[in-house]
């Protein structure tokens, strides 16, 4: 399809104020894109456009002067500089497999040590020598401004394929300096079961890689010393990640992937673990024929969270800022499904609840959630249709009657009660425990880990 240059806006919002008592939903009302407030359960927040003119923004990452970069799919890097938009791409990355589908640029990411080193990283879909196939491939440069210089090739991934899908391209840092890296199934067909390359270990389709800043292998990866295995891959069984965050405070790595019809999950990343695409799914082919009925499997570690109808999950970020004090260790989901904005509430390594900003508000909302998540603004993007960058940013007065919430509610879960996870029993946290939002969600055996 004939990838069309797209009006896209970039936002940044502003308002945050704390409410003294949740509603019934924490769906976002009132106002539109230009400035009005929104409502949420705890916060309120305007959005504002500051730039537009981009072309399939798919990734952003901040530097530390304040520069916001912006991915856009097709081979270019922006720069928000000074809140404009700079009309010239940034120059010295290599040149992308196709500039159509899946297979172009598809993050950017600075090194924790950005301001010393300057070294700004890279995923992308490189071509072969005569461009029938491609394969996730990770450049790191020095920034330099407007371009970067001394790139170098520090990431092959073992998955080329002919087709034009399933890249997936994400990395986060962890606060160790290692660096992940998603690649994805390169959509080959799940009907594959057991013999599907994500399942196989000896290349790099569907799997989380983990190295060091250099592209070295670290000594203590799970298939180091196997010679039935690539030593960079950290996790297996994946179909194709289009969210990856580390969680500042916990350092616990989270992944959101695509299912295909049905089954978007959110998955707390293990080392070694086997996140079993495709004999173990909650969705089916996008034709309604089902290829496997398996949603367990021993062996394989189940999601945390599971969207079923799917919302076309995308970019996430974990939140562990100040100006949104009830929001904080949330992980923010993108959605393409009915442009929304989802916000999961994590309790250590668990899933516990689900809330949806602004379904269907505004056009294309919700692709891609990344951003700071110390500071008092964030932003995320949108590639789709009508795509759109959006913040929000804390108002200069912050509510006083607002409390800053219980960290945990852990004490009752672990009681044992098997109540706890009842309707009830969630109403009555929700009482005790006024962050808690246990949302609209249909509730799973103990042992399925999530909720959708």
């Amino acid at each position: 399809m004939k990838l069309t240059r797209i009006r896209t806006c970039l936002g940044i919002a502003a308002l945050a104020c704390a409410c003294s008592a949740p509603p019934a939903s924490e769906e976002g009302t009132g106002g539109d894109a230009t400035g009005h407030v929104y409502s949420s359960a705890r916060h309120d927040f305007r959005v504002v456009t500051v730039a537009d003119g981009l072309d399939h923004p798919w990734s952003m990452a901040w530097l530390p002067g304040g520069e916001l970069l912006i991915v856009e799919r097709p081979g270019r890097i922006r720069v928000v500089r000074d809140g404009s938009l700079l009309p010239d791409p940034v120059e010295g990355f290599p040149a992308v497999y196709r500039d159509r589908g899946q297979g172009g640029f598809m993050d950017v990411l600075p090194h924790p040590d950005f301001a010393q080193n300057r070294w700004l990283y890279l995923s992308y879909g490189k071509p072969n020598a005569d461009g029938s196939e491609g394969a996730t491939t990770v450049v790191r440069g020095r920034w330099d401004g407007g371009r970067v210089t001394d790139v170098e090739e520090i990431f092959e991934a073992v998955a080329w394929h002919g087709n034009n899908n399933h890249f997936a391209g994400r990395m986060a840092f962890d606060p160790s300096g290692f660096l992940y890296i998603a690649v994805g199934d390169r959509m080959l067909p799940p009907d594959m079961l057991d013999d599907h390359p994500a399942l196989d270990v000896t290349n790099h389709m569907g799997t989380i890689i983990r190295l060091h800043d250099d592209g070295s292998v670290p000594a203590d990866n799970p298939f180091v010393g196997r010679d039935d295995a690539l030593p960079e891959i950290w996790s297996y069984g994946h179909r194709n990640i289009q969210g990856l965050a580390v969680d500042p405070l916990t350092g616990n790595v989270w992944a959101n992937e695509h299912g295909p019809r049905g089954g978007d999950e959110l998955n707390l990343i293990v080392g070694g673990a086997n996140y079993g695409w495709p004999v173990v799914s909650h969705g089916i082919n996008y034709d309604g024929t089902v290829f496997t009925t398996a949603t367990r499997r021993a062996g394989v570690e189940p999601p945390r969270f599971v969207w079923t109808p799917s919302i076309g999950i995308s970019g996430m970020m974990i939140y562990r800022g100040e100006p949104f004090p009830w929001w904080r260790g949330s992980a923010f989901v993108g959605g393409l499904v009915g442009e929304q904005l989802a916000r999961v509430t994590l309790a250590d390594t668990d899933a516990v609840s689900l809330r949806r900003f602004w379904k269907g508000n505004w056009a294309g909302c919700g692709t891609c959630a990344r951003g700071r998540t110390d500071s008092s603004t964030w932003r995320w993007s949108t590639p789709r249709n009508r795509p759109r960058w959006y913040g929000w940013s804390r108002s200069p007065t912050t509510s006083s009657r607002c409390s800053t919430p219980s960290p945990s509610w852990r004490s009752i879960r672990r009681r044992g009660s098997p109540a706890w996870r009842s309707r009830r029993a969630t109403r009555a946290l929700a009482t005790r425990f006024p962050g808690f939002a246990p949302g609209w969600v249909r509730w799973r055996p103990r042992g399925e880990r999530g909720w959708s």
